[in-house]
C-alpha cells in the first residue's frame, strides 16, 4: 500500500521512474512505495530523483526487463544531510510540492467541468450567446 504523498518509484522498466501518490493506493509489484519516517517527502522525493543516473544501471540488467530489489536499493550510497539541514529544506520546498498538487487537482476539476459543459454546449443544449464578455 501507499500513502498519500509517498513517492513512487518503478522497480521494473523503466527501473527508477518517479512519481508521487495523489491518495492512499494500492501498488502493484513493479512499483515501489517510498515512505518518510519523519514525514519529510519533499526530501525523500528529491532524494529519489537524484539518484536517477546510479538507476538507469538497473535498466540493463536482467533476463529481458531491468528491475531492482530492496537490496539493491537500499545499498546504494546516499548523502543524508543534517536534521536541521533537511528541516531547512522542507520548510522551503514542501510548500512548492504542496502548490503543485493543489494545481493538479485544479487541473482536474477545469477537465470534468469542460468535459460536462462541453457536450451541453456543442449540442445546444446550453446557450451562451447571452453572456456579454
Amino acid at each position: 500500500m501507499a500513502r498519500a504523498n509517498d513517492t513512487l518509484m518503478s522497480v521494473r522498466a523503466p527501473v527508477g521512474d518517479l512519481n508521487v501518490a495523489h491518495m492512499d493506493c494500492c501498488i502493484g509489484r513493479g512499483l515501489a512505495a517510498i515512505h518518510s519516517k519523519t514525514n519529510q517527502q519533499s526530501f525523500v522525493l528529491y532524494t529519489m530523483y537524484s539518484l536517477r543516473k546510479q538507476l538507469e544501471v538497473f535498466n540493463g540488467e536482467g533476463t529481458v526487463f531491468g528491475s531492482i530489489n530492496r537490496n539493491s536499493l537500499n545499498d546504494m550510497p546516499i548523502i543524508i544531510p543534517t536534521a536541521d539541514a533537511i528541516e531547512e529544506f522542507e520548510r522551503i520546498v514542501a510548500p512548492m510540492d504542496t502548490q503543485i498538487r493543489n494545481n493538479y487537482d485544479e487541473i482536474c476539476r477545469l477537465q470534468e467541468m469542460r468535459d460536462t459543459l462541453l457536450p451541453r454546449l456543442m449540442s445546444g443544449e446550453l446557450d451562451v450567446s447571452e453572456i456579454d464578455l
